[in-house]
């Protein structure tokens, strides 16, 4: 078949013109760097597409979510850093060595441990924008009050301080404001014996513990218990006790630390002494027995059955859901 020149220039036309718009179509793909500039063009392969970029955008979102676990469990870690620091420095504070008080009422360890709970409730309430990282499913809420509900309570709800001052109270028999202490022990004189009796079998106060006993070096003081319910214990003199002899029992207090009370006869006795003063008459130095352990355990109340109260109290109030309190009876 013979082409005409006119059929010959019409198809060279057309071949520059489809070379022409390829050229045009690489250096637009080039530039942009798309293949098309819609998904129809693409024609079958459009669908492939479609799918490498919702794998992308997937891959994207695990990976954003990566990232910000990966921030938040390295916050958590350096908060939890913190908190055991924190808690070492309130240890360490525990043995001072001085003891120094400040603002009238306060030493440097207590003022010292109020900042760190400040820092510990500061800490446990931290946030990445507004999702508070200890807070488990409840993002959006504080996993922990104030320090200042906390300690002073708030929206009618009791603080540590108050659940501390009822828990005192009941272990005491009484507040410090008092003449004297008895830990709710019942000290008693009849004839030549000496008591002493649990107020109940509670777990409040002062207990006598009957694992550690009780005994005299003395033969003329006949001891008996601690036994019974609630348990007493009793001291009956039955003679003259020599000078340098001695009585002893042990109190269990409410955290379950112990104190042994020794005491021992003498001829005199000054206020703090552990001692009780013998006579010739058994039903005086059964008195002066039960006068003495007025002032001791008076003494022991004051200072370690309230720290063992505290302790204890710190205990019922941060180790319970809800807090365990005192039902006032």
């Amino acid at each position: 078949m013979t082409v005409n020149s006119v059929t010959q220039s019409t198809m060279n036309i057309e071949r520059m013109l489809s070379i022409r718009a390829e050229i045009d179509n690489l250096g637009r793909q080039l530039g942009t760097g798309l293949r098309e500039d819609n998904y129809a063009d693409l024609g079958p392969q459009r669908t492939t597409s479609l799918a490498i970029r919702a794998d992308r955008t997937t891959i994207a979102g695990y990976q954003a979510a990566i990232q910000s676990a990966s921030v938040s469990v390295n916050i958590m870690n350096e908060t939890v850093e913190r908190l055991d620091d924190l808690l070492e420095d309130v240890k360490g504070d525990a043995i001072p060595n001085t003891f120094v008080v400040e603002n009238g009422n306060q030493t440097t360890a207590q003022i010292a441990a109020e900042h760190r709970l400040q820092e510990m409730v500061t800490l446990l309430n931290t946030d990445i924008d507004g999702k508070y990282l200890f807070s488990g499913l409840s993002s959006d809420v504080e996993p922990v009050v104030s320090a200042e509900a906390l300690m002073m309570g708030s929206g009618g709800r009791a603080g540590f301080e108050q659940v501390l001052a009822e828990r005192n109270l009941a272990d005491l028999g009484g507040t410090l404001a008092d003449p004297t202490l008895d830990g709710r022990l019942d000290l008693a004189t009849v004839g030549a014996i000496a008591s002493i009796t649990e107020a109940g079998n509670d777990v409040f106060g002062f207990q006598l513990d009957t694992a550690a006993g009780a005994s005299s070096t003395s033969a003329n003081i006949t001891v008996t218990g601690p036994a019974g319910a609630p348990n007493s214990l009793s001291f009956e003199v039955t003679g003259t006790v020599d000078l340098g002899e001695t009585l002893r029992f042990t109190l269990a207090m409410p955290d379950g630390s112990s104190r042994d009370i020794v005491l021992e006869a003498a001829d005199a006795r000054e206020e703090g002494d552990l001692s009780f003063v013998v006579d010739a008459d058994p039903l005086v130095t059964a008195a002066n027995i039960t006068a003495a352990l007025t002032d001791v355990i008076d003494d022991v109340a004051r200072r370690d059955l309230i720290a063992a109260s505290a302790h204890q109290a710190g205990h019922d109030f941060f180790d319970n859901v809800p807090p365990l309190r005192v039902t006032p009876d």
